[in-house]
């Protein structure tokens, strides 16, 4: 698909399933797709939601992969603050996803072409690695906010430091 028919058809998805005014970028992180909000918007003031998604993820991979990912994003703006518990999940499911919190390669319809950063971050619960360009330290929980994990350098990747 051409940018732009992607563009089109995550627009669709985003009209149809998520909250109305969820807008929707283009974006350049290591991460395949995210929803911008603020949880605790002004009374008068609707907070806009956007959805990001990683235009280099959606180039290399299938429009189901990419669409998988769309949906995980549209959840996550139907559940404010519920992050990927079981409110998440079956939100997720029934918007069509799987209610799983990463992307599997049985999900995207065939081989899954992912993005590696630099440093890379494991929930020490699940297991979900979350790759960065940055270094970060103890800003991100996966399932228990109680813990939180740290970069490191990608062992995955033959870069110095």
């Amino acid at each position: 698909m051409t940018k732009k028919e992607l563009e089109t058809e995550i627009r669709r998805l985003i009209a149809w399933l998520a909250p109305e005014g969820t807008g929707f970028e283009w974006c350049s992180t290591i991460e395949f797709g995210r929803c911008k909000m603020k949880l605790h918007p002004k009374k008068d003031e609707p907070e806009p939601i956007t959805i990001q998604i990683n235009y280099t993820f959606a180039s290399i991979n299938s429009w189901e992969a990419v669409r998988y990912v769309v949906l995980h994003e549209i959840a996550h703006a139907r559940t404010p603050g519920h992050r990927h518990d079981e409110i998440w999940q079956r939100e997720n499911i029934r918007l069509g996803g799987d209610g799983a919190i990463t992307l599997e390669e049985n999900a995207s319809g065939g081989k899954l072409h992912v993005i590696l950063g630099k440093y890379v971050g494991i929930c020490p619960v699940c297991g979900e690695k979350i790759y960065s360009n940055r270094k970060k330290s103890g800003d991100y929980y996966c399932c228990d906010p109680k813990r939180t994990f740290t970069y490191v350098l990608n062992p995955e990747l033959d870069t110095p430091e």
